[in-house]
């Protein structure tokens, strides 16, 4: 990669976030289109510097991840729907010093699905978790087409908070979200029963839960497709699981790759190589 005087500056803001395959990604894909971009991992705990100082030196926009998602929206200037919904953003342009967010993260989801065929139109979803990634993916969902959504969580002190988010989308989508204790098991078991997906946006699964599941591999059906959000282990116990039941399985590969994909057009204008970046994270 040749770095030039002119060479635009992306990144990634997070904390922790020197794990991210995101930038071996996209450099991989500038790389191959010839963009004189770079993206770098910036982990800090200063978010409102980080923001200003990326301002400040016009760098054309940025990911980020944990723990930022929520917190960075008030220092944007606009928010697209799935973000006013979701309440989260993974995405900033900077346009001339103007900043637009948005959330991939529920495109990332979707078009990993589609990649397999598999549409979500009029169908149940089972979600686990109510995080970032996992509320994104409601409004995704919910603002393309999905006929159901049971969420369980904890119910913990975030619990009339994520009620409220609800409500929001519901009063914007024509999706019935239904808020629901992960401690239930006999209603978690039902509603997989009758489910079409099953998407774990957790982090049981990732070390060091990696040996922990949410659901009971019986639970589990052969028309059932299931997407874990974690890719690191690639294939989590929720995945092993489902292999074993004969379930389509999808792992959080898939929506790093799509997310990054909606980021890189966002940025860029062109479409990314998704061969590129799906060789350069091992896939």
């Amino acid at each position: 990669m040749k770095i030039t005087g002119y060479t635009q500056l992306i990144g990634i803001i997070a904390d922790p976030i020197r794990h991210s395959l995101s930038p071996m990604m996209h450099n991989a894909c500038f790389e191959y289109l010839n963009l004189d971009y770079v993206y770098l991992a910036f982990e800090t705990e200063a978010l409102k510097e980080t923001i200003e100082g990326l301002k400040a030196i016009k760098a054309r926009g940025w990911n980020v991840s944990m723990p930022y998602k929520k917190r960075i929206i008030p220092y944007l200037d606009e928010i697209s729907l799935v973000s006013q919904l979701s309440d989260s953003v993974n995405t900033v342009i900077n346009d001339q010093g103007y900043l637009k967010g948005t959330s991939t993260d529920g495109l990332g989801w979707k078009y990993g699905l589609k990649e397999k065929n598999i549409s979500i139109q009029d169908k149940t979803l089972v979600l686990l978790g109510a995080g970032g990634a996992a509320t994104a993916i409601m409004a995704q969902g919910a603002i393309d087409g999905l006929k159901e959504i049971y969420v369980f969580k904890r119910k913990n002190q975030t619990w009339s908070q994520i009620q409220e988010r609800i409500e929001h989308m519901m009063s914007h989508t024509n999706t019935q979200i239904i808020l629901c204790d992960i401690e239930d098991k006999e209603l978690l078991k039902e509603k997989i029963s009758d489910a079409d997906i099953l998407t774990n946006a957790t982090d049981i699964g990732m070390s060091p839960h990696d040996k922990e599941c949410l659901i009971d591999r019986e639970w589990l059906h052969k028309d059932l497709t299931v997407f874990d959000c974690i890719y690191h282990p690639l294939e989590t116990l929720l995945l092993q699981y489902a292999k074993e039941k004969g379930c389509m399985c999808i792992s959080g590969l898939s929506m790093l790759l799509y997310q990054g994909a909606v980021s890189f057009e966002l940025w860029t204008n062109r479409k990314m190589p998704i061969d590129i970046a799906r060789k350069a994270i091992g896939i």
